[in-house]
């Protein structure tokens, strides 16, 4: 499973990682991503199954979804709102991480966010089951280096299934 945020991460919050960037309108206001995104996320499903970890909510299958060729995906869902950044009880912390705890459960999984703190990169070092956290750049999103990184995790992790079973 890989589990998916968008803004600082699918949509860069900056100039992102490659010269060509499209623009969406979501009509909830504007995003941009890379534009060969669309074939970076086909190829992360062919070995994944994709979900949504973002403060979208299920926003993310009906604003973005369409526009990058996804179907409609599984969304963790979070008790707490997105913290704002100043005076937040999750400062320091990762606001995701007892949301994708749940959702994770007893799973192999990947995680690719711009706001992982060391107590997420402590529950994956903790879980006996494989985890991959990535930390994006929220100015430049998911980078070529992350999808091979995922990519590699995703063929060590399917043998660990076949182990496992």
């Amino acid at each position: 499973m890989l589990l998916l945020d968008i803004d600082g991460t699918l949509c860069p919050l900056g100039p992102g990682p490659e010269a060509v960037i499209k623009h969406l309108w979501t009509g909830a206001g504007s995003v941009w991503f890379r534009a060969d995104l669309p074939e970076v996320l086909a190829e992360l499903a062919a070995d994944y199954e994709l979900a949504w970890a973002t403060a979208w909510q299920h926003h993310a299958n009906l604003l973005l979804a369409p526009a990058l060729g996804l179907p409609t995906l599984p969304v963790v869902h979070f008790t707490d709102p997105a913290p704002d950044e100043v005076g937040s009880r999750y400062a320091g912390r990762t606001w995701k991480l007892p949301g994708v705890q749940r959702f994770g459960a007893d799973r192999p999984l990947a995680w690719i966010d711009d706001d992982l703190h060391p107590d997420a990169y402590t529950w994956a070092a903790m879980r006996r089951i494989p985890t991959k956290l990535i930390t994006s750049d929220p100015n430049r999103g998911i980078t070529d280096s992350d999808v091979r990184s995922l990519l590699a995790f995703a063929r060590r992790t399917a043998g660990w299934r076949s182990q496992a079973s």
